[in-house]
């Protein structure tokens, strides 16, 4: 997980917080981003929005954390609150969160932080899930398949399509993805199945809308070759090797788009 240790600076925070948890086991399998070990200014609030799961150490609250953990519940993340044991926390904290871990030690924290990260189910680390639609182009008993670049499901093999936009249907998403990455003219759109795709590694969920539909001429182009480094036709008994995770879960539905 990508977690964003929130504080105060009232304390001192380098040796308290920072540096236990840099040296903890935790490491291994997170990424900590601590806000006060480096000059360069981020944007804090869209840093909170990409990643996994909000820490708050909160035995010295002040505003600027207050401001952190409202923008942090605004976009439904998890926050775990820390605090060091005979401070009560504020009462407005259970607003925004119901796990807390009282610690009395460095230590402690660490141990304690460890527990409490095992027991998260990992649904409610998850983002809300997005919405894609897979676009299944057929021509002359073939269809149409890319090869992913520089996102997740890098090197895997996946029909065009994209993002769902705002006040779009599945259909003009469809005309809209298959143009923008392909070149292509469609026709005869029909609705297909839809999958529910959980990336594990990359703590992302998606529902995926696949459209069926046909290209008679032209011959797909790669206009966005950082997300594509090839398009190629394939028989449907004879997909390519390995292939995008909706792809995957679309056909252990026993989909066949020419059935």
């Amino acid at each position: 997980m990508v977690i964003f240790v929130s504080h105060s600076t009232h304390f001192d925070f380098h040796n308290e917080l920072y540096r236990p948890l840099q040296d903890s086991p935790l490491t291994k399998d997170h990424i900590f981003i601590f806000p006060h070990t480096t000059e360069q200014r981020f944007n804090t609030k869209k840093v909170i929005e990409s990643c996994d799961l909000v820490l708050a150490e909160v035995s010295s609250p002040s505003t600027g954390q207050g401001i952190e953990l409202g923008w942090a519940s605004d976009v439904n993340k998890t926050i775990v609150c820390l605090h060091k044991k005979g401070i009560k926390p504020s009462t407005s904290l259970h607003e925004v969160s119901s796990l807390f871990v009282e610690y009395s030690n460095p230590t402690m924290l660490v141990h304690k932080l460890q527990e409490e990260l095992g027991t998260i189910p990992k649904q409610q680390l998850l983002p809300h899930p997005k919405v894609g639609v897979g676009v299944i182009v057929i021509r002359d008993g073939k269809v149409l398949m890319g090869k992913r670049k520089n996102s997740h499901g890098d090197g895997t093999w996946n029909f065009p399509g994209g993002h769902l936009e705002g006040g779009e249907t599945p259909q003009e998403c469809a005309i809209r993805e298959v143009k923008e990455e392909t070149g292509l003219e469609i026709r005869d759109l029909r609705i297909g199945p839809y999958t529910n795709d959980i990336f594990e590694q990359e703590h992302k969920q998606y529902i995926t809308l696949f459209i069926v539909t046909y290209s008679q001429q032209g011959e797909p182009t790669v206009m966005e070759p950082n997300k594509c480094s090839e398009w190629k036709w394939f028989s449907w008994d004879h997909l390519p090797q390995p292939l995008f995770l909706p792809t995957q879960n679309l056909l252990a539905q026993g989909f066949n788009a020419f059935t």
